[in-house]
């Protein structure tokens, strides 16, 4: 067995580490969604947070492994958080840094193990999310394309841990009722890395399904290009825009989406995330779809009753001239007379329905046709 050298900036390293109080804290749940995630994107039965402290690895969450903490000189992690890039090790009893290490001839018996080291902005490396397996295997490029992008989530998880502001994000984004996605503009797709509980409801996906895609992922074909193009400006000029469009959720329904976009950038001004704030305005849009519907129809109602209100003025003079004719039919007059005030009597009611409405609309208030 081979022990992991300290890295060179080890004293600064384990300053951010505390900084970020993240040691000996409870379990929660937004770690543990990811974690089982990974384990599920690569298909092991251990997945694990870990947390590189003097002496030991710390698991901030864990799947499949019973342990809360190893010794340092003994983890795998110790030798990922070395590098930027992932680590894997295909088969441990081939590799002679852990051929004989006790995590690998006594329980849990690792034979493979991936890690990618979850790294400050400052380049310190706290220490790993990895995924381990009992059989030598290998990773396809599509799994560790999800790897990365889960670590990404933890490691804006830890940042939010480490800023009043962050925690107050976090506690902001789960008491909404609004979706809120945070997504990496560092990578080429944009992936979304983080997805408060409200996004899941409104969209019908689960975090898990989320989590790795395209922010846009809920855009149709249908979508106007124009508020597409609004939303690549925004990113392409660091903007924060608003637009309201046509997505998709999960079931295949659609929903008018008002998607707030603000870049957030890092201290050089480079666009580092995507934080959207998705908010679900259907019943607004077919209120508002509704009311112009409506105004629509009075506009018409007031133009046909000005028409029918002459034709009627018309009928009343024909109906004097006709009583002032000798040869008058009592009984016509009898039926005129009844036409024209059932005729005036629907008129009425029509006008009468039509200004309740227009006053209900603008509570509001859409009120149906029964008839």
């Amino acid at each position: 067995m081979i022990q992991a050298p300290l890295p060179s900036n080890e004293t600064q390293r384990l300053r951010a580490l505390r900084r970020r109080r993240l040691l000996d804290t409870p379990s929660e749940q937004m770690f543990d969604k990811i974690t089982a995630r990974a384990a599920e994107i690569c298909g092991t039965p251990m997945a694990a947070i870990s947390l590189v402290d003097e002496k030991r690895q710390w698991f901030k969450s864990k799947v499949g492994v019973e342990a809360s903490e190893t010794p340092r000189d003994i983890t795998f992690c110790a030798h990922a958080i070395l590098s930027e890039e992932m680590m894997v090790v295909p088969d441990a009893l081939a590799d002679e840094r852990f051929r004989d290490n006790p995590l690998v001839v006594e329980d849990p018996h690792i034979r493979f193990y991936a890690g990618m080291p979850l790294e400050t902005g400052d380049g310190c490396a706290l220490g790993t999310l990895c995924v381990m397996d009992r059989t030598p295997r290998e990773l396809s490029a599509e799994q560790m394309a999800g790897l990365r992008s889960l670590a990404e989530s933890t490691k804006l998880l830890f940042e939010m841990k480490a800023s009043p502001f962050g925690e107050l994000f976090a506690q902001a984004a789960q008491g909404t009722s609004d979706g809120v996605t945070v997504a990496d503009a560092q990578e080429p797709e944009i992936p979304i890395i983080y997805a408060n509980d409200a996004f899941c409801r409104i969209t019908g996906y689960d975090e898990s399904e989320v989590i790795g895609k395209n922010f846009l992922f809920l855009q149709g074909p249908e979508t106007a290009p124009a508020a597409l193009e609004v939303v690549r400006a925004a990113l392409r000029d660091s903007e924060t825009c608003v637009v309201e469009i046509v997505c998709y959720r999960k079931s295949g329904g659609t929903f008018w989406n008002r998607l707030s976009l603000v870049p957030l950038l890092d201290e050089g001004g480079k666009l580092t995330y995507v934080a959207a704030l998705q908010s679900d305005i259907t019943a607004v849009r077919e209120a508002q779809a509704a009311l112009h519907k409506l105004d629509a129809m009075v506009t018409t109602m007031g133009t046909v009753n000005d028409i029918v209100f002459n034709f009627m003025t018309s009928l009343q003079f024909f109906r004097m001239q006709m009583e002032q004719c000798p040869q008058a039919d009592p009984d016509m007059l009898s039926e005129f007379d009844a036409i024209f005030a059932d005729t005036h009597a629907k008129l009425s009611r029509i006008n009468t329905l039509t200004s309740f409405k227009s006053k209900q609309a603008a509570k509001g208030i859409s009120v149906l046709d029964t008839e």
